[in-house]
Order: structure tokens, then sequence, then C-alpha cells
């Protein structure tokens, strides 16, 4: 696909980002008020949810007819020109009015992720990256943080039902033996944005979705962070984890994974 094409798609990307952050507000204002169902143990749905995916698809669909998407709440599936999008990362904050929670969309041209637009409507600020062409929040580039010394570092570590408890345990364990502050925030899409952002140092979770994590992935790499590489033949329909950190970090957080 040429420049061009990109270019328009990220124009388009980040003024759909800024409309479904807007619903998502109005959304959130009310949320006492909202229908909220269970797809499983904790893990909520809201009207919000499928009202914003609706909205992307329709979005998408009348301005690159020739596009697909895949999407949390209605699937899809693999495409040379692809959407991956999550209408609300973080839903069950969302739906306790807990603020901490994002827009995600991501575009990819023949397998690989050429944009990345992550909203935070509680901050009204957006995150978005295109490939070699950098990092950013609103107009400000970013880049991730300097701290190569665990006991000064910040860590999200994302806890995922799809994987044991006991698993998730020890491996926030090692974390904080080495030193780190851990937190489990509740949104990847946004702990993905922090680090890029150089507002915590890690983030790590043993089992996500594409729509959790290949905005946020691009943002980091394209802020000069490192990732473990999420895509692969399985991980585009089945997940797979993510680690994503500041350069410093990276060797201490394989041998904590055992990844390296």
């Amino acid at each position: 696909m040429n420049e061009s094409k990109i270019a328009t798609r990220l124009d388009f990307a980040r003024t759909l980002g800024g409309e479904c952050a807007a619903l998502a507000r109005g959304y959130f204002a009310r949320i006492g008020e909202i229908a909220v169902s269970r797809k499983g143990l904790q893990d909520v749905l809201t009207e919000a949810d499928g009202a914003i995916e609706r909205h992307m698809r329709a979005r998408i669909g009348a301005t690159f007819p020739g596009d697909h998407v895949l999407g949390e709440e209605e699937g899809g599936s693999a495409a040379p020109a692809l959407w991956v999008v999550d209408p609300i990362d973080g839903t069950a904050n969302f739906a306790r009015g807990l603020p901490h929670y994002c827009v995600s969309i991501a575009y990819m041209a023949n397998g690989a992720t050429q944009i990345g637009v992550i909203d935070e409507p509680a901050t009204q600020t957006q995150y978005w990256a295109r490939r070699g062409g950098g990092a950013f929040r609103d107009d400000k580039r970013l880049k991730v943080s300097a701290i190569a010394d665990p006991k000064m570092a910040m860590a999200d570590i994302g806890y995922s039902r799809r994987r044991p408890i006991a698993d998730y345990v020890a491996c926030t364990r090692r974390f904080l033996d080495a030193g780190f502050d851990v937190r489990q925030a509740g949104s990847a899409a946004l702990g993905l944005a922090q680090v890029a952002d150089g507002r915590i140092d890690l983030y790590y979770e043993s089992h996500l979705y594409p729509w959790d994590v290949l905005a946020g992935e691009l943002l980091v790499t394209e802020a000069g962070g490192t990732t473990s590489g999420f895509l692969t033949p399985q991980s585009l329909a089945q997940g797979g984890p993510v680690l994503a950190c500041a350069q410093g970090l990276r060797g201490i957080a394989d041998d904590i994974l055992c990844t390296g």
C-alpha cells in the first residue's frame, strides 16, 4: 500500500478515535443507566461496547469499503487491509465508573501494523503512531523511559483468566522480588500507551487478543521501546502474550519471564 493511502487512513483513524472517545464519554456520564451484561467470569459487556464498535464498522465500511474489520465484539478474520478495533478496552473499569479505559484502533496492511491510535476519553488525550513515523501524545513526540534499574521501575502486570492464577501470582512475585513497583490497572491498550509515553516502564500480560495489543505495541516500538513481538501465525486468531518495556529493562524482564 502506498504512502498516501496510509496517510489517508491515519487521518481517518485519528478522527474516528476522537468520535469514539466522545461517544464513550457520553455513555460514561450515565454509567448507572446503561445496560451491562456478562460474557464470563469477571468479563463484562456494556451497551457502549456494542454501540461504539457498530459506529466504527459503519464509518470504516463507508469510507474504505474494500477494507475488513476485526473487533472484540463482532469478530472478523485476517485480510490484506484490516482494521483491528476495541471500542472500550478496560470495560470492567468503565462499567464501575472508573475512568481508566480507552478506545483502540489499529490498521494493518499485508500483515504488518501500520497505524495505531489510542484515545483516552477521561483526559481527552490521543496517542497515535505510524510505522516509521514516530509516536505521539496529541502533538508531543513520545519517548519511552530511560530507566534501567528495576528498583526504580514501575510495571503494569495484566491478569488474564485464560491462564492459571498460580502463574500470575508467581510472575508478579518475581517482578516484585526484582524491585519493580507493580500494579494491575485494567486496560492493556492504555498500559502500552503509557509505556510509550514513559509514564510507566513495563507492561506484561500472559494472554491478550490483537485488539488489545496492536495499536499500543506500535506506539511502544515507535517511541523507542522494545516488545516481545505479538504477531505470529496464530496470535491474530488465538491471541498470545505481550511484553513491552524500556530498552534498559528488557534483559531482566526476559529473565523474569524466562523468554530470553
